[in-house]
């Protein structure tokens, strides 16, 4: 049987492909932008770098709505879908989820980096 964070972890890799890293770091960075301090882990890459590992990504993400939920019930919420569509089911996840997430968004793109040398 597999652990929550594995299942939600394993939706969203469905979601994005395992792929669009920058579109995910960002979907997070905004899920998680209600913590004090926000995480921002994209100041640190060249602008141009992130533009060319967005214009490599050859699928974009399928319909989604995330949303995190704070400790003090807050919710924050990203969707993607079109408006006249069917909306799609929403993934619910703890601020640790989300951390563990971008976390792991992050170290993907500094591997892309590093292994193709991206300026």
């Amino acid at each position: 049987m597999k652990s929550r964070r594995q299942e939600v972890t394993d939706e969203i890799e469905a979601i994005f492909k395992s792929g669009n890293l920058v579109h995910r770091v960002r979907t997070f960075e905004y899920l998680l932008s209600g913590l004090a301090p926000p995480p921002s882990p994209l100041q640190w890459i060249n602008p141009s770098t992130l533009a060319s590992l967005s214009s490599q990504e050859s699928e974009g993400p399928d319909y989604y709505s995330i949303s995190v939920k704070y400790s003090d019930g807050r919710v924050t919420t990203e969707s993607y879908y079109r408006e006249e569509g069917p909306k799609p089911k929403e993934i619910v996840l703890t601020v640790d989820e989300a951390k563990y997430m971008l976390q792991q968004c992050l170290a993907a793109i500094m591997q892309e980096i590093s292994e193709t040398k991206v300026v």
